[in-house]
């Protein structure tokens, strides 16, 4: 855990939204965005604090725990504008707190075999993902990434998948609720994921064509 909490303060959410984004986009504190049921906006982005990072770092170590090991930071070519530089960036400050971490492109194929059960017998891995949430319930979300036999989540608890499973039964309020339950838990009991950034999308459109995004 200590190690998840040095990756989180490490990552400088807001310079790779304003420098590598342009600003289309906002520091990321959750999977979902605005305007998907159990969007919790109480929830607030992890501070940039990389002595702090470096500190859980240092004291993981002197307890044993094997942070030295060489970690493969995984991205997907073409992914999104700016992956490449995105992924040097997390690269960088991991390295700075004494992480000993690999970047390794891949094409969409290749990201899926460590994204997608059944999961790679390989060491240890970081993987740069994408979620939308079409759907628009948090459902869509939690049952692939946070259930701990979730199609694309790597571990979970007994505890999360409960909640999980009682935020899945409720409907209206009850349920925006429950999920909003969900999304504080998992960071505190479990922090499988480091949130980035809630990415703009772009639209263009020709003057010919009569059409008002909703």
């Amino acid at each position: 855990m200590r190690v998840r909490q040095a990756i989180n303060y490490s990552i400088n959410r807001s310079g790779i939204v304003k420098a590598l984004f342009r600003g289309l986009g906002s520091p990321a504190e959750q999977l979902i965005s605005e305007g998907v049921v159990g969007f919790n906006e109480d929830l607030q982005p992890w501070p940039y604090d990389p002595a702090k990072a470096k500190e859980l770092i240092d004291e993981a170590r002197a307890d044993g725990v094997r942070v030295d090991t060489e970690i493969t930071l995984i991205g997907r070519t073409g992914q999104f504008p700016k992956i490449n530089e995105t992924v040097e960036v997390i690269q960088n400050a991991l390295s700075k707190i004494g992480m000993n971490v690999r970047i390794e492109m891949m094409d969409s194929a290749g990201v899926a075999e460590y994204q997608e059960r059944p999961f790679p017998k390989v060491g240890p891995y970081l993987l740069v993902i994408q979620h939308g949430n079409q759907a628009g319930d948090s459902a869509f979300t939690v049952d692939q990434y946070m259930r701990s036999d979730g199609f694309q989540s790597a571990y979970g608890t007994d505890g999360l998948d409960a909640l999980i499973n009682a935020a899945g039964e409720e409907t209206g309020e009850d349920r925006q609720i429950a999920y909003e339950e969900v999304y504080a838990e998992e960071p505190t009991e479990v922090m499988q994921m480091a949130y980035i950034a809630h990415m703009n999308g772009v639209l263009a459109k020709a003057a010919s064509v009569d059409y008002t995004p909703n």
